[in-house]
């Protein structure tokens, strides 16, 4: 299209379209071009498909993206009056950025701790048969506890005396959202796994009640694992005053069940969406909060190209 005219030079707006014709192929399930063309009388806003075969067919078409010309980009700063509202967007993104990189950073650290496995302060030497017991506490305010916590594991083998499970000033575990692993060690097999007895002493003070989500149970030697769901307080505060659990090992059923699915969205939504899980993903995750906060700067980046692109 003809645009100004300066000095004698006259300059013209150029508009790219790709532009295609293309049938529904019911065998294939697919949009395909065989038989299918452009017709030449086709327009920037009508597209006549010229087709050699009767069947459903439909237009598209492309919109060419602008082009960035790296050696001139840096140029658009000498007119930094006109582009002031990008340039406030970066810098205040970057800002934001390290300031939360230098908060996260923290919570890494201390989330990395959450990955050590405590051996239980009750093990003997003597004993070599290994467990791998992981926690999870249940998220919400209120839901770690710092009360002393015990359990009884029962297997159709035999059965553990009474365990406990380490807890101390230098050993913080049982917090809000958190995952505490630790090994057992038994003399010999407790063989299939069907019943744990869990409690604490409710000697806390103002963190005493306990919130459990659930507790897994790994046998190290033939590597079978049993699931014990809780997601029930442990408190004689809060729901049925109980602070003493007997949990049954899951069934099929119990891990299919509609419960344990709205569960696993909700921890889904923490520890998988890029923004969400910045700030409540579970502590210890391989996939360090920084890192997600990185992706996300990179999204924000990204789409910001895009734009200027199309």
């Amino acid at each position: 299209q003809p645009g100004l005219s300066l000095n004698g030079t006259q300059f013209y707006s150029l508009k790219v379209l790709r532009l295609s014709c293309r049938y529904w192929a019911e065998d294939t399930e697919s949009w395909l071009s065989n038989g299918c063309r452009v017709h030449p009388t086709s327009t920037v806003t009508e597209t006549v498909c010229a087709c050699n075969h009767m069947t459903a067919f439909g237009a598209g078409f492309a919109t060419a993206p602008n082009t960035i010309d790296q050696t001139t980009v840096f140029d658009k700063f000498a007119d930094i009056g006109n582009n002031a509202g990008v340039l406030a967007t970066v810098l205040t993104t970057l800002a934001l950025y390290f300031i939360g990189v230098i908060f996260l950073r923290r919570v890494d650290k201390a989330g990395m701790k959450k990955l050590i496995v405590h051996s239980l302060p009750d093990n003997r030497s003597t004993d070599t048969y290994y467990y791998k017991i992981t926690v999870y506490t249940s998220h919400g305010r209120g839901s770690g506890t710092k009360s002393n916590v015990a359990f009884s594991l029962f297997g159709d083998k035999g059965s553990t005396c009474v365990r406990v499970f380490k807890q101390g000033p230098e050993v913080r575990t049982f917090q809000a959202g958190g995952m505490d692993i630790f090994l057992m060690a038994v003399e010999e097999s407790l063989g299939d796994l069907h019943r744990l007895q869990i409690w604490h002493d409710n000697q806390g003070g103002d963190d005493r009640a306990w919130k459990l989500d659930k507790v897994i149970v790994r046998d190290l030697q033939s590597g079978d694992t049993n699931s014990f769901l809780c997601n029930q307080w442990l408190s004689m505060d809060h729901g049925d005053g109980r602070i003493n659990r007997i949990l049954s090992a899951s069934t099929e059923q119990d891990l299919s069940s509609f419960h344990l699915f709205t569960t696993k969205t909700a921890g889904d939504f923490r520890n998988e969406h890029i923004w969400l899980s910045t700030l409540f993903c579970s502590s210890g995750s391989h996939f360090s909060k920084v890192q997600r906060l990185s992706c996300g700067l990179c999204i924000i980046y990204t789409t910001m190209i895009a734009n200027a692109m199309w």
